[in-house]
């Protein structure tokens, strides 16, 4: 047992009665706690910068990049013990986001000055593909059948499918989005 803080945290998901968080380089990457009080480590990542952790309702999906800008992905049942790198990519990719959805899964980020994506229908094999937009995306989400992805410079795109992706919106006045959410139930 530790005391969370000896390391930087970027993301925190909870999922099978684990709390998984994860976050840059360090010892105690990634942790999990049953009540988030009593923290451990896993068996170290290194060299692995995560940016988001997901629960699907069946597995943790995580994704980031490591040191060597390669991008990654891996994936636990438990929030303890986590396979290996799912992502085929040999490209300089960052992954910032990454959800699920009824299409599958789909994770982004940003090679060069343009966006990437990754797609999966089963978690397991993926998909990778350069959306040229233009800016980077630093999240997603999905509800009603949708993918709704995030970036820099006001810029939102939205998918059906998870690899098909179009611009709805890219105002630069509105500034830098992090993040996004589904809310059910708001037209």
């Amino acid at each position: 047992m530790y005391t969370p803080g000896a390391g930087q945290f970027n993301t925190i998901a909870y999922g099978n009665n684990v709390i998984v968080a994860m976050g840059n380089d360090s010892p105690f990457n990634p942790s999990y706690s049953f009540d988030g009080t009593s923290w451990f480590a896993s068996a170290p990542i290194a060299g692995i910068y995560f940016q988001k952790v997901i629960f699907t309702g069946n597995r943790f999906v995580a994704v980031g990049y490591t040191a060597g800008n390669n991008p990654v992905i891996m994936m636990s049942t438990d929030g303890i013990h986590w396979t290996g790198n799912l992502n085929p990519s040999t490209l300089s990719v960052h992954l910032y986001g990454v959800a699920y959805g009824a299409a599958g899964y789909v994770a982004v980020g940003a090679i060069g000055g343009n966006s990437f994506s990754c797609y999966s229908e089963d978690g397991v094999f993926w998909s990778n593909q350069q959306i040229n937009a233009g800016s980077w995306l630093t999240a997603v989400t999905s509800g009603n059948g949708k993918f709704i992805a995030v970036g820099p410079n006001g810029r939102i795109l939205y998918s059906e499918n998870g690899y098909s992706w179009a611009v709805v919106f890219d105002n630069p006045a509105w500034g830098n989005f992090q993040d996004v959410i589904f809310v059910p139930n708001i037209d």
